[in-house]
């Protein structure tokens, strides 16, 4: 059964100690795991062969910006400082993953009539913790 984006929402440790808040006013989010491949082909067939290589993931999200939310404030101590940040990625209300992260990048946008907002990416250090 198919879950609607609304109901996902990425979450942020806001004080390095365990305690998880939603980032305010999330409009979309994303997570991207792949593996790299290493080539394993050789002149004996002319089927490439391959084996998986290095693991990577990452999570972005998007929100309206909203400057006093806990969430937010965290995550922008989290870029400024080189720090890494706990994530937490929540489906329905239930958390189901944890990243470990590196945010590489924060986007505030400020349109003329329009909603100032925010845009995040992160990457993740490690392996996905299910929760």
């Amino acid at each position: 059964m198919s879950i609607n984006g609304n109901e996902v929402l990425i979450l942020a440790d806001t004080d390095g100690a365990g305690t998880f808040a939603a980032v305010a006013s999330q409009t979309e989010a994303s997570i991207d795991e792949s593996n790299d491949i290493i080539d394993q082909s050789s002149k004996d067939a002319r089927e490439r062969k391959v084996a998986a290589g290095r693991y990577e993931a990452s999570v972005s999200f998007g929100a309206l910006f909203v400057p006093t939310d806990a969430a937010f404030t965290a995550l922008k101590a989290a870029l400024r400082n080189g720090t890494k940040i706990k994530l937490r990625e929540q489906e329905q209300g239930t958390p189901i993953h944890e990243y470990l992260a590196v945010i590489t990048s924060m986007t505030r946008d400020y349109p003329d009539q329009d909603n100032a907002t925010i845009s995040l990416e992160a990457a993740v250090d490690g392996a996905v913790t299910v929760i």
